[in-house]
């Protein structure tokens, strides 16, 4: 396995957990890697288009070309379009929010959802993931 290309993809996470990006003495801390280590990396991520340095505060943050990547491969998953009918229905019946979700190991992580139009009601983003959990019946 490649021990560069695994703490790129770890950066890149960590990059995407934090809202106003990141500084790399941050990075470095928070991976416990060394600073010129993690600048390389991101050096590599701005050059591929993954990232920005933010001028003004010096931290870097993920540029939408991961939304992109992502975008395309939900695109192409045709269960999304072939389900939808069938969620509009079921919303519809029950008033409910409804989610297609695919299981990810122990997660799931949504592909499609339908809003339901009461006040409360399930909070979750499609992309968006959380634990898997097992319902008896």
């Amino acid at each position: 396995m490649d021990k560069t290309f695994v703490k790129g993809l770890v950066l890149l996470e960590a990059l995407a957990k934090h809202e106003r990006g990141s500084g790399v003495t941050e990075l470095a801390n928070q991976l416990m890697l060394n600073k010129s280590n993690v600048h390389r990396l991101l050096q590599a991520l701005v050059h591929q288009g993954f990232a920005r340095k933010n001028e003004d505060t010096g931290r870097y943050e993920l540029t939408m070309k991961l939304w992109e990547l992502g975008s395309g491969l939900a695109n192409r998953l045709d269960v999304r379009e072939e389900a939808l009918s069938f969620m509009k229905e079921l919303a519809e019946q029950t008033q409910e929010t409804v989610h297609l979700s695919l299981l990810d190991g122990v997660e799931v992580l949504y592909i499609e959802k339908i809003d339901s139009p009461q006040p409360v009601r399930a909070y979750t983003t499609v992309g968006g993931r959380s634990p898997a959990q097992c319902v008896a019946t």
